[in-house]
């Protein structure tokens, strides 16, 4: 009886281990690359550029219920100033477009970036929600393309960045699969093992 009750106690404490290592805020399925995108950012009347740019794609976010948040793709941008005079990251001109050319949401800049001095360097976070009523199952996010736009005094230089998704070479499955949500699943499933998260209608 000991024994048993060790074995169920061993097997519980895998299970739990193994549920909660799967509750990344980020889904595996989507990467990017490049892996950081440098931009060079030139303003026509200025002989340089005016500032440096790199980015980057964090990932695909999962939505978080208890803050209130939709499902974002997440990018993170980094700004180094080079010109002579304040630069000003304008959100109004940031925007998200899939490979089948659907607009994400309006940005979320964490943190608010303001005026950037010359020389100065700042960081930020971008999270664009998923297109109005649209699923990330039915978005084509092969690739990515950014355009944002930054500010110097009354005129405003436009940027483009392009993202292409970067497959990794996973297993192949078909058959039942009954999870940590003890949900069947019928294949084909290409992705890691042990499968995390079985939900229907939706998997991340």
């Amino acid at each position: 009886m000991r024994t048993r009750l060790s074995i169920t106690g061993a097997v519980i404490a895998v299970l739990v281990a193994a549920t909660s290592g799967c509750r990344s805020s980020y889904s595996s399925r989507y990467a990017y690359s490049p892996r950081p995108v440098h931009v060079a950012v030139r303003a026509p009347e200025e002989s340089g550029s005016i500032a440096r740019a790199v980015l980057s794609v964090v990932g695909l976010r999962r939505p978080d219920e208890d803050a209130g948040l939709p499902a974002e793709m997440h990018l993170r941008i980094r700004i180094e100033s080079t010109s002579a005079g304040e630069i000003v990251f304008d959100p109004s001109r940031a925007m998200l477009l899939s490979a089948d050319l659907e607009e994400f949401g309006p940005v979320r800049v964490v943190p608010e970036l303001g005026a950037i001095a010359p020389g100065d360097v700042v960081q930020a976070d971008l999270y664009f929600p998923l297109p109005a009523g649209r699923r990330h199952d039915k978005l084509d996010l092969n690739g990515l393309s950014l355009r944002f736009g930054l500010r110097q005094g009354s005129a405003t230089v436009v940027v483009d960045a392009s993202f292409e998704r970067r497959w990794r070479n996973y297993g192949y499955y078909h058959g039942p699969y009954y999870g940590p949500h003890w949900a069947p699943y019928w294949g084909p499933y290409w992705g890691p093992y042990p499968r995390c998260r079985v939900v229907y209608g939706t998997y991340w």
